[in-house]
């Protein structure tokens, strides 16, 4: 069970909302919340709240609740005292199942593909464990970090394994939280590629999240990258301000289009006005666009019509350990005809 610390008023009507939605049994003491859940709710919870994260990481505190403790109105009592912050509460549980979350993950790869060329283009290196990491990634310190480079030196291994001998790219996800030494991380991620006979020209830096983010750091990284050859994504342009922000900033050699633009953009003109100025405005600056979350015919025709020139979704291929080669090809050449 969890015991969650939260004051009455906004902060423990969204987590009740959220419990109710998801059906999870609880007993209510004002200020003090047990839970018939595990840590995976919580990931839920920070996921389902978007916006409003800073709210209840400022206002909740987190405790894990054994059988022996129900037992005493003083053991309840010890542990609201000893109760986490979310971010604490998080390390704490990182540290605990390391080697469980590191030995259940699997890479899978979600292919990208070429419009112009009709092929496959780049592999997107996904990392899937028994718990939802990715979720809360942003919230840990120094064991979410070393779970953050372990799911990218074995996503270069498990690539390597299967593409070494194509000319394929692979997309590696980072979080500018984890970007703080630029120069260390990305001298590290150059030796371990070079270690798995991948040429670092090969390596797409995908910007995943632009919280928190250090532009010095960013800019200092973006020159370091352009030596390598290796190029830098921009992930969810188009939603909002802070991705257009950091496209002006940063000058990427690749945008990827926010899928909430891209889903049933064949049905509102707006959205397929958007699309198009991004697209128009890549396109004089020499930066490839890609679309991602593509599930519909309709929406890839309306893709091709305003000329993005990758493509990634579920309507091409889903992500897989081992991808079908052959098959996505096929697909591509049914979908994609000049």
């Amino acid at each position: 069970m969890l015991l969650v610390y939260t004051p009455e008023g906004e902060v423990k009507k969204e987590i009740l909302r959220v419990l109710s939605e998801h059906g999870i049994t609880y007993k209510d003491y004002g200020e003090v919340l047990l839970l018939k859940t595990d840590i995976d709710f919580l990931a839920s919870l920070l996921d389902e709240l978007g916006n409003n994260q800073d709210m209840v990481l400022d206002n909740l505190r987190f405790a894990y609740i054994e059988p022996e403790d129900m037992k005493s109105a003083i053991s309840l009592v010890k542990k609201v005292f000893k109760a986490f912050t979310v971010k604490e509460f998080i390390e704490q549980y990182l540290y605990n199942n390391i080697s469980d979350i590191m030995y259940s993950s699997k890479i899978f790869f979600h292919a990208i593909v070429s419009v112009k060329d009709q092929n496959i283009y780049a592999f997107e290196a996904l990392c899937r464990t028994s718990f939802p990491i990715y979720k809360i990634m942003h919230l840990g310190g120094s064991v979410a970090q070393l779970m953050d480079e372990f799911c990218r030196y074995s996503a270069m291994r498990e690539f390597s394994k299967r593409f070494l001998n194509k000319d394929y790219k692979i997309f590696l996800n980072f979080h500018p939280k984890f970007l703080q030494e630029p120069l260390k991380n990305l001298g590290d991620l150059v030796s371990v590629s070079l270690g798995y006979g991948l040429s670092p020209m090969r390596i797409v830096v995908e910007i995943t999240e632009y919280e928190g983010m250090d532009f010095n750091s960013l800019k200092q990284l973006r020159s370091f990258l352009k030596k390598e050859g290796i190029l830098v994504a921009l992930d969810d342009v188009g939603e909002g301000y802070s991705g257009l922000y950091q496209f002006v900033e940063l000058t990427p050699d690749i945008v990827k289009l926010d899928m909430k633009l891209v889903r049933d953009c064949h049905m509102h003109k707006i959205k397929r006005s958007v699309l198009s100025a991004i697209v128009e405005m890549c396109k004089s600056s020499g930066i490839t666009v890609l679309a991602e979350g593509v599930e519909k015919k309709e929406e890839l025709d309306v893709l091709l019509d305003i000329g993005v020139d990758l493509v990634q979704g579920f309507l091409i291929a889903k992500p897989e350990p081992n991808p079908n080669i052959e098959k996505i090809k096929d697909k591509v050449k049914t979908l994609i005809k000049n």
